[in-house]
């Protein structure tokens, strides 16, 4: 499987003086390819030693890494300390990532139209109709709203949600859902029927599958037709960062794995079955991928920094 990952990046920086690379759809470039898939990651990162450390990490963790851009300014960095075990982002800088918004070449459109997979998140910044052009390829797309769903929360410190997404309004359900097929929610401070409710929300305006995560409360997906629970399960929590982002890449790895598969034997004999059959098959898959994915986060909770690679600079 070929995905791409598109927007943003950060590196995070704890109190043991390790600096991770890290960043939504950068972890889940990373997560896929320790997954065995072929993993590439595009986004802006500055020509200093923090973006010299993000692309290295990234490297090491087998993604390709010849889409980066490499800018003037200071790569987007956050400081990270922790609440019991539970991540907390402090003096988050993105500027450099609002600054060159993602624009794309041709060729760059040419090589995303061969993946299987986009990826991106709410913190993105993109040109133009750049997203709008990319969710046009024909290519399954998947899109990250974390807690920014939720207007006016922010997972920064002290800092507000007009601050953080003071560039990119626009990217608001309304706009991203009717575009996309994978809708991701974090839901952990809200109520269980909060959490339904933007599901269904998501689906209604056009996202084919909302999943929603609630930590240790577990997860639930969204089809349209029913709702799909999952448990968490158990982990040595040491660092939850990286946890969401691992659900979210193998629900997807999973969920991909087994549509392509289901098209494959439809299209090799000219196959038909029954459509309670294909339903029953469907709702499976759902479950079977939120078992993997509620697997894929417990091993993350387990290590500091998302996907490893740190470094003292």
């Amino acid at each position: 499987m070929y995905v791409i990952t598109i927007g943003d990046n950060n590196c995070d920086t704890y109190a043991s003086g390790y600096t991770y690379a890290g960043g939504n759809c950068t972890n889940v470039a990373a997560y896929a390819a320790m997954n065995g898939a072929h993993s590439a990651y595009i986004g802006v990162v500055g020509k200093d030693n923090y973006g010299d450390l993000f692309v290295r990490s990234l490297q090491k963790a087998g993604v390709i890494t010849d889409y980066i851009r490499r800018e003037n300014g200071s790569t987007s960095r956050d400081v990270i300390i922790s609440d019991n075990g539970d991540r907390v982002f402090t003096q988050y800088d993105r500027s450099i990532i609002d600054a060159y918004p993602i624009c794309l070449s041709q060729d760059e459109y040419d090589e995303i139209a061969k993946a299987d997979l986009i990826v991106s998140s709410i913190y993105s910044a993109f040109k133009d109709q750049t997203f709008k052009n990319l969710c046009s390829l024909g290519v399954p797309v998947a899109y990250d709203f974390s807690v920014e769903w939720q207007t006016g929360t922010s997972q920064v410190l002290d800092q507000d949600f007009d601050t953080v997404m003071a560039n990119i309004k626009e990217n608001t359900m309304e706009n991203i859902c009717p575009m996309i097929d994978y809708g991701f929610f974090s839901c952990g401070n809200v109520t269980w029927e909060e959490t339904y409710k933007v599901l269904k929300k998501a689906v209604s305006l056009g996202c084919s599958i909302a999943v929603g995560t609630r930590g240790i409360e577990g997860s639930c997906a969204y089809d349209g037709k029913q709702f799909y629970r999952q448990s968490a399960y158990p982990a040595r929590v040491i660092d939850t960062l990286g946890a969401g982002d691992s659900f979210i890449t193998r629900f997807l790895l999973s969920h991909r794995s087994k549509m392509t598969y289901l098209k494959n034997v439809l299209r090799a004999v000219d196959h038909s079955i029954r459509e309670s059959d294909l339903n029953d098959y469907k709702e499976k898959a759902i479950i079977s991928s939120l078992s993997d994915a509620a697997l894929f986060a417990s091993r993350s909770c387990s290590l500091e920094g998302a996907f490893g690679f740190g470094e003292i600079l």
